[in-house]
């Protein structure tokens, strides 16, 4: 890494490593003043990715992570309705991601590496779904309860079903569940409030018609 960065001298940087690897990239791009966007979560731990973006802090360095759900135009009108408090107070939300099963995507992927990634698919995918629902509701977590298991028979060492129970700072809870299966992607969202009953995504696509239309 030293020695690409010395021979190149990048301003900016993409990095995609496995989680184990990247606090060793960051922190030496962050030491040579290179910004970076870095793929999510950014480390295997939170001990590792702690000490990695300090030292990009202490640089001075702007880094982003993969985390690109904000940027969608449904969402963000969703997130602007919900800071405008249109919906009113937030009693509750709800989460459920499906995706492929480790044999659709390969067993021996890195992805279902714990020495590589540091866990499943609650690093790899769930990531996104806590932070998009955490940015739109403004909300920060004050409790946690998870259960995580593995109960397909791939031979993989990570978890590939999540059920995780967060309560909100103002009371309201969420409910999150994440599990890989042998089909697509298929997402929901939900965020309950006591005057529009609910926001709801079944499809993605359609989130910012169905919110711009009001529909339930």
């Amino acid at each position: 890494m030293d020695t690409l960065i010395a021979r190149f001298e990048p301003e900016i940087a993409l990095v995609t490593l496995p989680n184990r690897d990247m606090p060793a990239a960051i922190e030496s791009l962050a030491n040579a003043g290179v910004h970076m966007l870095v793929d999510k979560p950014g480390a295997a731990t939170r001990r590792a990715a702690k000490r990695a973006f300090g030292v990009a802090d202490a640089n001075k360095v702007k880094v982003a992570t993969g985390l690109l759900r904000r940027y969608g135009r449904g969402w963000q009108y969703a997130h602007q309705m919900c800071r405008e408090g249109r919906p009113g107070r937030l009693l509750s939300t709800e989460s459920v991601f499906n995706t492929s099963s480790p044999f659709v995507r390969d067993p021996a992927n890195h992805l279902f590496s714990h020495e590589l990634q540091g866990g499943g698919i609650l690093i790899w995918l769930g990531v996104h779904e806590i932070d998009q629902l955490l940015w739109m509701t403004g909300e920060r977590i004050v409790e946690v309860q998870a259960f995580a298991g593995q109960v397909n028979d791939a031979g993989i060492d990570v978890e590939d079903v999540v059920s995780l129970a967060f309560r909100y700072e103002s009371g309201a809870i969420r409910r999150h569940a994440l599990r890989v299966r042998s089909a697509a992607h298929d997402v929901g969202r939900l965020l309950r409030h006591p005057r529009r009953a609910r926001i709801v995504d079944g499809e993605l696509r359609r989130f910012g018609e169905l919110v711009r239309r009001g529909q339930p």
